[in-house]
């Protein structure tokens, strides 16, 4: 796991920590989502002239 990518889970993980010493509610599934933004990578399709991805 790169530096960037742990440095940005923990400062995601000390954001919520703060929020629940605060009082803040926040359902375990809207943690499991935010989490799973995380995970997502952005993929470039190309496309031929007759229009099929290569």
């Amino acid at each position: 796991m790169s530096l960037k990518k742990c440095l940005g889970r923990a400062l995601v993980y000390l954001v919520l920590e703060i929020g629940a010493l605060c009082g803040v509610p926040m359902r375990p599934e809207e943690i499991e989502k935010l989490m799973k933004i995380a995970d997502r990578r952005v993929t470039h399709v190309k496309r031929n002239q007759k229009g099929d991805v290569t």
